[in-house]
């Protein structure tokens, strides 16, 4: 009996068997392939970690013995290999950063208030930021050039501007680049002048990786170099690292032959870091500095021009336009800081030049079109102002401008249209109420101008021009009592109106003194 049982349960128990070995083996495939993709996954990143670690180290260790190395001979000697780093596990290691530098917010219409935005710069970055790498020496394609050509070719790249000719010339530079990273130990073999013009060349290409690590190689040879510690400045201002980029930019203009564009340098780092006062200072320098007075002007006049310092301004671009006279940047704040001055015959011909180089400038061709209402070119005005509002029938300001100039020039129906259209985009404004007013009244609508008056004074209670226009109103209507009590108001508010009182015949025959010693003595309240 046990013998037939035992008999008939073996199949069943090798077939157990046989299906936990099927699951173990499935299992321990299925493990592996895990571990394969994420190996496979993890490359990427380790190589890039790898990369930034190394660089960082760099930074730390010739921070470490700057102060301690001396500088080449000459510029174009060799530097030697930066020494490897040794890792001590749990050390913290710099990074190195790279963002692109932010636009200068636009510069305010003259009187506007605004505050204005610093625009920052450029070391080695976060992970988190994207770094674009080199092309690998494998991919790269044959030039055929031997290294002091390579060189050379590099140097004479950035002669004419590294920004320029990266924008004109941006496949042959990234040749040239390519042709140089596959020379045997590049970067650190290379002479200085080749390193310092691949940084730059990089840099304007927004590379930031081998931007940083060709300065690093050229700080290492000349420590107290100003052009490769300026750079390393500018790598951290566009990682927006400020207070590192503040560090790098003050040695670099303080060490001995810095070029003035250390300057502009510096003077962004102390804006990344808060230091605008400093910041100041440093462009008031640059200003007076050839080679960099025009981009020195371009970055000190907006500020100034956001606090409303126009004289200030004026003088700045005046010297930076000495050097770039046909900037159309520096064209177009000189004629805002000259409007901002009242100097408006002087603003008339700069904003013409700035508005025939770029028509579509809204804000130029607004400040050219009070610049001609204010010096009484009032048909070109008209033209200028019209145009302006047909591209932009929203832009309350130039519509407020074309009314005043259509009123200035006994054009009242059209003002009025106008001043109707800026209603109705800002029925809360008080000015555009009272501007209505001025405008149905000069069309001899007085029963319309009084209902823009009385909105304009539901406004704002105590505006004294728009109670001085309601009294000349209903003087005109012959409700001399309520004249007299809106100008006794109006005079009481604003004194110097009893003189303006006396040149208007309808008030002089109301009695119009005689309101106006009321207001003076508070009668009228």
């Amino acid at each position: 009996m046990r013998a037939r049982d035992s008999q008939g349960l073996d199949p069943l128990r090798a077939r157990v068997h046989h299906l936990t070995a099927m699951v173990a083996v499935g299992f321990g495939v299925l493990v592996v392939l895990v571990a394969v993709v994420a190996v496979l996954l993890s490359a990427p990143q380790r190589r890039l970690a790898h990369r930034l670690e190394d660089l960082g180290n760099r930074v730390a260790i010739l921070e470490q013995g700057a102060g301690q190395a001396k500088p080449p001979g000459r510029a174009g000697v060799a530097p030697a290999s930066p020494a490897q780093p040794t890792h001590h596990p749990g050390e913290t290691r710099p990074t190195v950063p790279a963002t692109l530098e932010s636009p200068s917010p636009p510069a305010p219409v003259p009187g506007a208030e605004t505050t204005a935005a610093p625009a920052p710069v450029v070391p080695p970055a976060a992970p988190s930021l994207p770094q674009p790498s080199p092309t690998p020496p494998e991919a790269a394609e044959p030039v055929g050039t031997t290294a002091a050509e390579a060189e050379r070719t590099v140097v004479a790249l950035v002669e004419g501007g590294a920004q320029r000719v990266v924008d004109e010339r941006g496949h042959e530079v990234r040749q040239a680049l390519e042709a140089l990273a596959v020379l045997p130990g590049a970067p650190g073999s290379l002479s200085y002048a080749a390193q310092i013009a691949a940084s730059e060349l990089y840099l304007a290409l927004g590379d930031f990786d081998p931007a940083g690590r060709y300065a690093v190689a050229a700080l290492a040879g000349s420590p107290r170099e100003p052009r490769a510690l300026s750079l390393l400045a500018q790598i951290c201002l566009r990682a927006g690292d400020f207070e590192k980029a503040l560090r790098y930019a003050q040695e670099a203009a303080e060490a001995p032959g810095a070029p003035p564009e250390t300057l502009l340098t510096l003077a962004r780092a102390q804006v990344g870091a808060g230091k605008w006062p400093e910041a100041e200072g440093t462009l008031q320098r640059a200003v007076g500095m050839p080679a960099v007075a025009a981009d020195a002007a371009a970055l000190l006049a907006p500020r100034l021009l956001a606090v409303n310092r126009f004289a200030e301004a004026a003088e700045a671009l005046a010297r930076g336009r000495a050097e770039e006279p046909d900037r159309l940047d520096l064209i177009q704040l000189h004629a805002r800081s000259l409007a901002g001055m009242g100097d408006y015959a002087a603003c008339v011909p700069l904003a013409e030049r700035a508005v025939q180089a770029d028509p579509d400038d809204a804000a130029t061709s607004l400040i050219l079109g009070r610049a001609l209402y204010e010096t009484r070119q009032l048909p070109r005005a008209t033209d200028l102002l019209r145009s302006l509002v047909a591209r932009e029938p929203g832009n309350r300001e130039a519509l407020e401008l074309l009314g005043l100039t259509l009123l200035a020039n006994l054009n009242a129906d059209d003002a009025a249209e106008v001043f109707e259209h800026l209603v109705k985009l800002a029925p809360d404004s008080a000015e555009a109420w009272h501007y209505l007013g001025v405008a149905e009244a000069n069309a001899d609508n007085c029963a319309v101008a009084q209902t823009a008056f009385r909105a304009a004074l539901e406004r704002q209670a105590d505006r004294p021009e728009t109670l001085f226009a309601q009294a000349v109103c209903l003087a005109r209507a012959g409700d001399s009592a309520a004249a007299a009590t809106a100008l006794a108001r109006a005079v009481q508010l604003q004194p110097d109106l009893a003189q303006r009182a006396t040149e208007v015949p309808v008030l002089a025959k109301l009695g119009g003194d005689k309101a106006t010693r009321r207001g003076k003595s508070g009668d009228g309240q």
